[in-house]
């Protein structure tokens, strides 16, 4: 799985759908270099 910017945002916003992105995470989801420096 490969999480975009969006993901990220409801993450740090810890909204239900953030949440969703959390659980990913923990099973191994990845995120492109240029997306981590939009959020950065």
């Amino acid at each position: 799985m490969i999480l975009d910017t969006y993901a990220w945002v409801e993450y740090f916003l810890g909204s239900p759908k953030g949440r969703v992105v959390k659980d990913l995470l923990e099973k191994g989801a990845y995120t492109p270099d240029v997306v981590l420096a939009e959020i950065a």
